[in-house]
């Protein structure tokens, strides 16, 4: 906020005529015109995370933070009452024999449950599950942090309905809510097959390394989880499961809709949340939860929420001090002169290169969202993009990155509960990074050559 006000000094302000156009408002791109630049007191900097919710995209924001609440509460339940380790030990038991069909199967479940739901800081729970399973199977702590880590970090970045980085940026984008959904699945099959063939390959080539720990990291894990789990307890566990896989297919088959059918898309952001609110509650319900447990873990899942919801106030600060001063469309002029009479395939390479960049000082995704897509979906706009392609490589950006940057909490959390360090991690997934970055930026100019759009 303190460098967004100081560019406020020294900036010029100017501004477009914008218009509405397809129920979103578009930048007349030869309308730029210099104007007088107001001067922003210093306090002013530091109001703005309240200011920014009296001002016209106030609505918007309060509508993602309520968003954030329930999303944060339900996956609370659905953690708390042991859905995603059920699921998990599901796999893990069906394809135990089959030690690469396993690590596939794993890392295909994870990947989705990241890509619908955006959760990530559960790596902190299930690296644990993981990395006594790798040893038990005779293979080195990678591979367990490729099932868990890896898998979460890649299905968050490849999101289908990833609501902190999709459902974010397309709205604030005004792009159709979970618009470009096929898109986005054919980048995750891509992903996901890189992914598995890269921690298959090295499990082949580390199988047997840590076969020494088998017997032991079996015998602390089979004293826990669903394994020993009573008949009825079991099937409580199966019907709340199925619930909640139900309560996905129901929200991918109405983003789905929602990207064809006009009208659908105005109601996508509601209908999500009830959705996840159904999946989350009846879950729990249906695992035997009392409905005061449930509340309360309801609740605790808002307050684990609460330190975000200030960064995301922190980051619409910082956007709402550029607008005031005048400078927003400056800042967008001057991109758009920068990339002007390059291809657009160029332009969203930039968008892409300036997302990853950002991403090592900002994790989050959620606040470069609210920060990154008021300047970069005009700019998409000027330079003669589509906004859909702008998210794109906003997600692109965001994503993949998080499992190598050291900047990312979760990571070193991960890493330390693997007892991986950080240079041997570097060291054993940067080719993993290379390649994901070279099929994401083939993904990114091929949808600049179709003109991706908001269906």
């Amino acid at each position: 906020m303190v460098a967004a006000g100081l560019l406020t000094r020294v900036v010029p302000a100017g501004s477009y005529v914008r218009q509405e156009d397809g129920g979103r408002t578009a930048i007349d791109i030869s309308s730029f015109e210099f104007t007088d630049r107001p001067v922003l007191p210093v306090w002013k900097w530091f109001v703005a995370p309240i200011e920014v919710l009296a001002s016209p995209e106030g609505s918007v924001v309060m509508a993602i933070i309520l968003f954030f609440l329930c999303i944060g509460g339900a996956i609370n339940l659905l953690n708390q009452c042991g859905v995603f380790s059920f699921i998990i030990s599901r796999v893990a038991a069906r394809y135990g024999a089959r030690r690469y069909q396993l690590i596939a199967s794993v890392v295909l479940v994870l990947m989705l449950m990241s890509a619908l739901t955006g959760i990530m800081e559960e790596a902190v729970f299930i690296v644990p599950l993981m990395m006594p399973l790798a040893a038990s199977l005779g293979m080195d702590p990678l591979v367990g942090l490729g099932m868990s880590f890896l898998a979460l970090g890649f299905g968050f970045a490849a999101g289908l309905t990833n609501p902190f980085t999709i459902g974010v940026a397309q709205r604030v984008a005004e792009v159709p809510l979970f618009s470009g959904l096929w898109y986005r699945a054919l980048v995750f099959a891509a992903v996901y097959a890189v992914l598995s063939s890269f921690l298959i390959r090295h499990a082949r080539r580390s199988e047997g390394l840590a076969h020494g720990q088998a017997q032991s990291a079996l015998g602390s894990s089979s004293g826990s989880g669903t394994g020993l789990a009573s008949a009825p307890e079991a099937l409580k566990m199966r019907r709340a499961s199925q619930w909640f896989v139900g309560a996905m297919a129901v929200m991918l088959v109405f983003s789905l809709s929602s990207s064809v059918v006009q009208g659908m898309s105005d109601l996508a952001f509601p209908v999500t949340t009830a959705l996840f609110l159904i999946g989350g509650v009846g879950s729990a319900l249906l695992s035997g939860m009392g409905a005061g447990e449930v509340a309360r873990t309801f609740g605790s899942g808002i307050v684990g929420m609460a330190p975000g919801i200030v960064l995301m106030l922190l980051a619409a600060g910082v956007k709402h001090v550029i607008a005031s001063a005048g400078i927003l469309d400056t800042i967008i002029f001057t991109g758009a002169r920068i990339v002007e009479g390059m291809p657009r395939v160029f332009a969203a390479g930039m968008i892409y290169l300036l997302v990853l960049i950002m991403n090592f000082f900002i994790p989050s995704a959620s606040a470069k969202s609210l920060i990154m897509m008021p300047i970069l979906a005009p700019l998409a706009d000027v330079v003669g993009l589509n906004r859909q392609i702008a998210v794109l490589a906003f997600q692109f950006g965001d994503g993949f990155s998080n499992v190598i940057y050291p900047t990312n909490p979760i990571t070193l959390i991960s890493l330390a509960l693997a007892g991986v360090s950080y240079p041997r991690w570097f060291r054993q997934t940067i080719w993993l990074q290379l390649a994901v970055l070279a099929v994401t930026a083939l993904f990114l100019v091929a949808a600049v050559a179709i003109g991706l759009g908001p269906v």
